[in-house]
């Protein structure tokens, strides 16, 4: 299931304005592009001018509508990210506001959010089919009915004091008769019509409506396919029964909406945490030896790479220890595998106890293990390796006999690849076993081997 951005539904076609601007000049840009908004530019923030705006300014017949948009109480823009999902976003919209400014990554202003945005990316699939319209209109609310004789400078005064967007319109049968709405007053302004006229002169009609039996999903198909902010319900007889706004499909949505969601993030954080202990499993598996839980040959090349690299951009000094168990063939041929393979576990364990927290240790192959030493040169390396040596024999691993180990030693040279060192500290290793076992030898390049 993907959500989509903020960035992707929003409207991106914005009337904007300079706050320094008049409140004639925003009028006057408002009617040129027909839009029943304008977002105001502050600098570091940003209002909004809605047509509402301007028939309650227009009641106000002390205010001088050369006045600076600066000077006049507007709505300001909550700002959401462009980036973010609706899933991230749609909280917002829960509250009063009906309209939020988008900015980019940079802060910039991008674009203007709106329900209508909102509404026409909302899936009915996954909203609620089983409650019709008219179960769920707000009873106690009463929207402005009024009778379509009324001359219109009345309806719009009422429309300034109600803060109301629209009137329904009723015949003297008290019928259903049109709509007047905020665009139609923007169009009187425009024109600068006879306000004295009856509202039916102006209203809109017929009205298109929705039977109170309709389910909310259908409703909301409904109005994604019109361009309307609201739907009217009727009954049976077309009697008027209310209306209701694309904010209260919303908010009788959101819930269902996010529980749903939670439900799916909830299933979706457990796959993905079932997905991530595998994986560290598999990781595991991958790169250490599974007798002695130490790295195994594929993970120390890969860990050798980056400490080398390190070596090389820092100039420190590194050195390399090869270990193998002395007479390990005999250990196994006397005692059995199982006991050989607790040799090599004690063995480990010995070696994991004893290490720095920036070595590197893994089994390399059968009895030898490797031991890289980041920030030691040749000489300290072999005092760790005959430390080592001193301590693996006070194990108590066999039964009356002590395990040795012998050990090859070299430091790490800029130009040295990885099959380099190890051959050179194997031959270290090598010269040790021939001088009796039991030993450290270190060597450097084409130096004899100096033994601890």
């Amino acid at each position: 299931m993907r959500f989509p951005s903020i960035l992707e539904i929003c409207t991106r076609d914005v009337v904007t304005i300079s706050e320094q601007a008049s409140l004639k000049e925003a009028i006057e840009k408002m009617i040129q592009s027909q839009h029943r908004n304008i977002v105001v530019d502050g600098g570091h923030y940003f209002h909004i001018l809605l047509i509402e705006d301007v028939i309650r300014f227009n009641l106000n017949q002390h205010l001088d509508t050369a006045t600076p948009l600066a000077q006049l109480e507007l709505t300001r823009l909550p700002m959401v990210k462009a980036q973010d999902n609706i899933l991230e976003s749609i909280h917002l919209l829960k509250d009063a506001h009906e309209y939020f400014g988008v900015e980019d990554e940079q802060g910039d202003f991008c674009g203007l959010l709106t329900h209508t945005d909102l509404i026409n990316s909302i899936d009915p699939e996954i909203l609620m089919d089983n409650y019709a319209i008219g179960d769920v209109l707000q009873k106690n609310r009463r929207d402005l009915w009024e009778s379509d004789t009324q001359p219109t400078r009345s309806i719009i005064h009422k429309m300034g004091t109600h803060n109301a967007d629209c009137v329904l319109a009723l015949n003297p049968q008290g019928g259903l008769s049109g709509i007047f709405t905020t665009k139609d007053v923007l169009h009187l302004f425009e024109k600068q019509s006879d306000l004295e006229q009856p509202l039916s002169a102006y209203m809109t009609q017929p009205v298109e409506t929705i039977h109170k039996n309709t389910t909310v999903k259908d409703a909301i198909v409904f109005i994604k396919s019109k361009p309307f902010k609201r739907v009217i319900v009727v009954d049976d007889d077309g009697k008027l029964e209310g209306m209701i706004l694309q904010r209260d499909l919303i908010a009788m949505t959101y819930n269902k909406w996010a529980m749903l969601m939670r439900q799916f993030q909830e299933e979706l954080q457990e796959l993905n945490e079932l997905l991530e202990n595998k994986n560290k499993r598999y990781q595991a598996l991958a790169s250490t030896d599974p007798l002695t839980g130490l790295y195994n040959r594929h993970k120390f090349t890969e860990v050798f790479a980056t400490e080398f690299l390190t070596m090389k951009s820092r100039d420190n000094a590194m050195s390399l220890v090869m270990i193998d168990i002395d007479h390990f063939k005999h250990i196994n041929d006397t005692y059995g595998h199982n006991q050989g393979d607790q040799v090599l576990v004690g063995v480990a364990r010995l070696i994991k106890l004893q290490q720095r927290q920036v070595d590197v240790i893994c089994r390399w192959g059968g009895e030898e293990f490797l031991i890289l030493l980041p920030s030691a040169n040749i000489e300290q390396a072999g005092q760790i390796a005959e430390n080592l040596r001193s301590k693996i024999k006070t194990l108590s691993l066999l039964p009356n006999q002590t395990i040795t180990a012998s050990f090859g030693v070299t430091q790490v040279h800029s130009e040295d690849t990885l099959e380099e060192l190890v051959g050179r500290a194997d031959m270290a290793l090598y010269d040790a076993k021939r001088s009796g076992r039991d030993k450290v030898i270190c060597k450097h390049y084409g130096d004899a081997y100096l033994e601890h």
